[in-house]
């Protein structure tokens, strides 16, 4: 019973230790619609080995109203795949692709006592790992004034015979 204690402590020790220091990063805090990025997540533990899900690691969650609700992965699983190990020290650079206007953030599932040959479910522990915030606006410009400025989608090739 000692010993299971002591694991117990040792996984919330770890718990509280990975919510503070291996919070995933976007590459920018906003986006245009459409828009691709990324998010490091980084393994800050010195010795402990972090789980991801197998497959579709992260979630994308939307603030509505104010709460933050689940809009899905950019991967569509039939079955959640084995953990995959992240190392002390290691990171993974997942891209990302930003969706409607509005205010998101990532979610990623993360696991402490997992094996290598289980699903992420079967983790001793699993916490979840959140992004900073950031924001996705529609693309395009805005012309004000008598700027002047000429906003196009594609651009323009201008031909000897056009100047």
């Amino acid at each position: 019973m000692a010993s299971r204690s002591g694991s117990g402590r040792w996984m919330l020790v770890a718990a509280i230790a990975l919510l503070v220091a291996c919070a995933p990063a976007t590459d920018r805090d906003r986006y245009e619609v459409g828009e691709t990025g990324t998010v490091t997540l980084r393994n800050q533990l010195a010795t402990a080995t972090l789980y991801l899900g197998g497959c579709g690691r992260f979630e994308y969650e939307k603030r509505v109203g104010g709460e933050w609700i689940s809009q899905g992965s950019d991967s569509v699983c039939v079955w959640e795949g084995l953990a995959e190990p992240l190392g002390p020290g290691a990171a993974v650079v997942d891209p990302i692709v930003a969706r409607e206007p509005g205010t998101w953030r990532l979610r990623y599932p993360v696991g402490l006592g997992c094996s290598e040959t289980a699903p992420l479910s079967q983790c001793e522990r699993v916490d979840n790992l959140r992004s900073n915030a950031f924001e996705v606006v529609e693309g395009g410009c805005v012309v004000t004034g008598c700027s002047g400025q000429l906003c196009a989608e594609e651009r323009l090739a201008l031909s000897n015979d056009d100047l």
